[in-house]
């Protein structure tokens, strides 16, 4: 038996045409009821975070989780490319030809099947708190999750801050949709000339509302984590297309970013495997393998 725990959070996204690979974000958690399940589950990681093998949409997730050193393990899945191509074949015209390429089984048809009996609307990436057997599902969901099981949260009680938090967490997902539809397709010249200098520039003046060091505070909460991963994964595409970085005329971004760089908190996440990972699938057209230099 499960029983459905905590608030359902729906939050709707609209993208130009194109692949929109992010549209809704629906996140509910879940408490499994299962007989015995508390003994089996306090003995590993207090969380389990869990995505495909690259940075993508998990990364501020497990950012999160080596800042506030919890007990935390990431469950990766990775799509392989199936054995009749080679890394050469993978190419087309659209990013469902090219995803064609790869075995994505290990999600879709071992872990997905046995979740969804007990969690009907799992997606990745989730979240499980082994110590509650809570699962919450979907990214931004899972960022508020997060976010308030380890502290993170600008102000739990206020719930101004926590709507002006979500305010600037949609405002970056609508961006990021963007973005992965310029990693995805190729089709940039818009993302580059248009989409980044009038995101940068809203969020160059919100930096500017505060006195603080990052959004909220002089210490990262929630939004930071997600905002910041969003520039630095488009720092990597800027290498990726030799462009200058984007974040040049922009000072106070450019320093946020470094300074969120060189956290003292976040070493071994940087030094770490995670943030090697490629930044999207191997089918995308940027899928941008290794962190930005």
């Amino acid at each position: 038996r499960v029983v459905m725990r905590g608030r359902k959070f729906k939050f709707s996204l609209g993208i130009r045409s194109g692949i929109a690979l992010i549209t809704t974000f629906t996140g509910v958690a879940y408490k499994s009821t299962l007989a015995g399940a508390d003994s089996e589950i306090k003995d590993g990681p207090r969380y389990i975070v869990s995505y495909w093998k690259t940075r993508g949409l998990s990364a501020p997730l497990r950012m999160m989780c080596s800042y506030s050193n919890c007990s935390w393990e990431s469950r990766d899945y990775e799509a392989t490319l199936k054995p009749q191509y080679n890394v050469s074949d993978v190419k087309g015209d659209t990013y469902q030809d090219r995803m064609k390429m790869f075995n994505r089984g290990c999600w879709f048809d071992d872990a997905k099947p046995q979740l969804i009996t007990k969690f009907p609307l799992i997606n990745l990436p989730y979240v499980i708190d082994q110590h509650t057997g809570e699962t919450i599902t979907q990214s931004i969901a899972c960022l508020y999750f997060l976010g308030q099981r380890l502290g993170l949260s600008p102000s739990p009680k206020s719930c101004f801050k926590t709507a002006k938090m979500l305010e600037i967490v949609m405002d970056v997902t609508e961006f990021e949709g963007l973005a992965i539809n310029a990693f995805y397709t190729g089709n940039y010249a818009s993302f580059v000339e248009s989409d980044i200098p009038r995101a940068y520039g809203k969020l160059e003046k919100v930096l500017g509302e505060g006195d603080t060091r990052f959004l909220f505070k002089d210490t990262p909460t929630t939004p930071d984590f997600y905002l910041w991963e969003k520039l630095d994964q488009n720092e990597r595409f800027a290498q990726e297309i030799k462009k200058k970085s984007f974040l040049e005329k922009f000072p106070r971004l450019r320093k946020y970013h470094t300074e969120f760089r060189a956290l003292p908190e976040l070493e071994s996440y940087f030094n770490g495997p995670y943030y090697a990972y490629s930044l999207w699938s191997p089918y995308a057209l940027y899928p941008m393998h290794g962190p930005h230099q």
